[in-house]
């Protein structure tokens, strides 16, 4: 892969632009002027920006450190060669919160889209290795150059060597595949031992439902025999009862015939009584008050009213035939006068005595003390209808006293009550059949079949469990003694090419260059005899060696071609002579990979110039 050119805004770079060509560029630019954001540029063009990552030990993600300064959404486009194929990369920003997610890869001679380019593998495809070998190999920055017995770059890039991809490494399988066992079973703890103990529990659960099993059979055949004596005793009390039911049915259909005699007869009655003259509204009152007006009227006949007018009239005409005749003129004139009045309150009887007889007419009376009479007749009569309506209820309470009667009987005779023994009987019914529910609910909270497939379904995953973890042991051996042959092949090779390295960095000070296991390394100087650690070089000297065994990790786990190598200010401690073999080195290497080489200084520019004007001289 070659890279063209990159437009970024990302951090600094506002709308900035880099040119680049094969072999080796040299990229000089001051401090704080975005060298070290191109490169996180680049890494993330090829592997996107992880927008789940948070601050962690006062490092910010790169989300947050490389957010545009301007305020523009982050975006960049990278044009490379790859495969013969010039393709443009694009990754823009839709979402605040999800920067550079967007992806789009074109191919700039067709226009049409790289169909086996994704946001999320591009850069394993492009550089043929992940983000994380990507950043411990191919991009060299200054503060990352060194590699020393304890910190974290030197484990990063010792499980790089134990898997030339780079994508598994011993270390991470070993630690994955410890980290599985352990999750199967470590100290008592882990699957293995849950599940054992979860087989155990439904062991248990299992005597539990087996034990409830029996036990609620029991109860069952115990409750069908009390039931069965229950039913016995019940047909003998419903034998007993026959009889009682049969009278008690006599006696209400008897209460029952008498009173609804009772009522026919009061309604009889009640109906005779409709058609008295009487028996209208307010008709006794008015009758009453009739036979009092009539008694009033007829009470004036005869009397004191005719026979003192009568009398004084016979006076006075006797009383004038005696003495003289005025005086008998005015004897007479009075007694004319009694006369009127006398003829007068004869005309008043009479008319009273009229009015009587229409009064008594209605009710068929002659005078007051017959209407009074039938009153009295009428009132006796509706006296005994209320009483016959009285005993007609009372015996209609009977009848129906009498049926609850029988109805009692006859839900004693069902249900069997009453009596001590079927109580008893039934309370033990009652008694067996609580402790049968009981027993059931117990026997229901532990289902035998559930139990019974979980236990399959847990030996069954027990011993998938157990395969798995012999499998584990068996991989984890088989494992370090492939890893041990690993090393006995990759080290030599790494120890070669770093020592050849090394040798052209220092211009052939060492002789001999040996790798340990941790990446330490001791070291032959060239005309001595023992050898030294590499933490008592000089710190020139000691990136020297790191770079020395950088290159070799990318010569052999990257290949010659595949991705273009990022030194961000990694030569800034050596001295002006080993500059010059190291940039001879990266110019050499650069004509088969793409390298660029981020400065702050012009030693190197310097250096090709100076080169440049001693091979004009010599030439």
């Amino acid at each position: 892969m070659i890279i063209r050119s990159m437009y970024a805004s990302f951090g600094c770079l506002n709308g900035a632009t880099l040119k680049l060509r094969p072999g080796l560029n040299i990229l000089r630019a001051p401090n704080e002027s975005g060298k070290s954001t191109w490169c996180a540029f680049l890494r993330c063009m090829l592997y996107g920006v992880d927008s789940a990552r948070r601050p962690r030990g006062g490092e910010l993600p790169d989300k947050s450190r490389y957010a545009p300064w301007s305020g523009a959404p982050m975006e960049g486009r990278m044009d490379l060669l790859w495969q013969g194929r010039e393709i443009s990369l694009s990754r823009r920003t839709a979402l605040p919160q999800l920067p550079m997610r967007e992806f789009a890869a074109v191919d700039l001679r067709s226009g049409g889209r790289v169909e086996e380019l994704h946001g999320e593998d591009a850069g394993e495809k492009l550089c043929g290795c992940g983000e994380g070998v990507f950043v411990r190999t191919a991009l060299i920055r200054s503060p990352f150059l060194r590699v020393d017995n304890t910190g974290e770059l030197e484990g990063r890039i010792a499980a790089i060597l134990s898997a030339p991809s780079g994508d598994l490494s011993y270390p991470e399988t070993e630690a994955r595949l410890r980290e599985w066992q352990r999750k199967l079973s470590f100290r008592g703890k882990g699957r293995l031992p849950e599940l054992q103990e979860e087989l155990r529990r439904l062991d248990g659960s299992l005597e539990e439902w087996e034990r409830c099993r029996r036990e609620t059979e029991a109860l069952e055949e115990e409750c069908r025999e009390a039931e069965e004596e229950w039913a016995g005793r019940k047909r003998r009390r419903h034998e007993n009862l026959k009889q009682e039911l049969a009278a008690a049915r006599t006696r209400a259909a008897a209460a029952a015939e008498e009173a609804r005699s009772l009522k026919r007869q009061a309604v009889g009655e009640q109906e005779r009584l409709r058609q008295s003259p009487f028996a209208a509204k307010n008709a006794v009152t008015l009758a009453e008050a009739a036979a009092q007006d009539a008694e009033n009227l007829q009470s004036r006949r005869g009397g004191w009213q005719l026979l003192l007018p009568g009398g004084l009239f016979a006076i006075f005409a006797l009383a004038a035939l005696w003495w003289n005749t005025a005086a008998a003129l005015a004897l007479l004139g009075v007694s004319a006068l009694l006369f009127g009045l006398v003829f007068r309150a004869w005309g008043r009887q009479k008319r009273a005595r009229a009015r009587a007889e229409r009064l008594l007419a209605p009710y068929g009376a002659h005078d007051a003390e017959e209407l009074r009479s039938l009153l009295w007749e009428f009132k006796t009569a509706l006296e005994r209808c209320k009483r016959m309506f009285l005993r007609a209820e009372s015996a209609e309470e009977e009848a129906a006293a009498a049926e609850n009667a029988l109805q009692e009987l006859e839900q004693i005779a069902l249900e069997g009550n009453g009596e001590t023994e079927l109580a008893e009987a039934e309370a033990r019914v009652l008694e067996v059949r609580g402790r049968l529910e009981r027993s059931r609910g117990r026997l229901d909270a532990l289902p035998g079949g559930e139990l019974k497939e979980r236990r399959a379904a847990l030996a069954g995953e027990i011993a998938e469990r157990e395969r798995q973890y012999a499998a584990v042991a068996a991989a984890l051996e088989a494992m370090e003694e492939a890893n041990a042959e690993l090393r006995r092949h990759y080290a030599p090779e790494l120890s070669r090419r770093t020592e050849e390295y090394f040798r052209r960095l220092t211009h052939g000070r060492y002789d001999e260059v040996l790798l340990r296991q941790d990446l330490s390394a001791l070291l032959l100087p060239r005309g001595e005899e023992l050898r030294r650690e590499s933490a008592s070089l000089s710190q020139g000297a000691q990136d020297q060696l790191c770079l020395a065994l950088r290159l070799a990790l990318c010569e052999r786990l990257l290949g010659e071609e595949s991705c273009p190598l990022v030194l961000d200010d990694a030569l800034l401690s050596f001295d002006e002579e080993r500059l010059g073999w190291a940039l001879e080195l990266l110019e050499e290497l650069g004509q088969k990979r793409q390298i660029l080489l981020f400065t702050c200084t012009e030693r190197e520019e310097r250096y090709f110039r100076q080169r440049e004007k001693r091979r004009e001289k010599t030439a």
